[in-house]
């Protein structure tokens, strides 16, 4: 019922497929090791169209190689755990879906990253 249990995973999959038909996408995830970004690598790496990067750790200003993989192509981040949401609260992200995690108060979060310039 926590947040490593996969909560999220197969929709997430279904999703990035979907949006890797015919154009490159990039994921980033929260986190370098554990749920992710091993579960979004065990359905997706063979897809040449999809690149996936863990971050961590990362603070309260995004990345700016996101921002580069976002000015190029449609960019995704992956945020689970409810205590870094006030991390990425600042980023220019809009949500695209998100999925409770069963009895617990966890969600996982599915973003697009926009790029300079974009409204959000």
């Amino acid at each position: 019922n926590n947040w490593t249990a996969g909560w999220g995973i197969a929709p997430s999959v279904a999703f990035f497929r979907k949006e890797a038909q015919d154009q490159k996408i990039f994921i980033a995830t929260e986190g370098t090791f554990g749920m992710l970004p091993e579960a979004l690598e065990l359905y997706l790496v063979q897809n040449p169209n999809i690149t996936i990067k863990g971050y961590w750790p990362f603070g309260e200003t995004i990345p700016e190689d996101m921002l580069m993989y976002a000015k190029k192509m449609p960019s995704y981040f992956v945020v689970f755990q409810k205590e870094n949401l006030k991390k990425v609260k600042n980023y220019p992200l809009t949500l695209i879906f998100k999925v409770k995690d069963a009895k617990s108060p966890y969600y996982y979060y599915v973003y697009q990253i926009m790029p300079p310039g974009k409204k959000i």
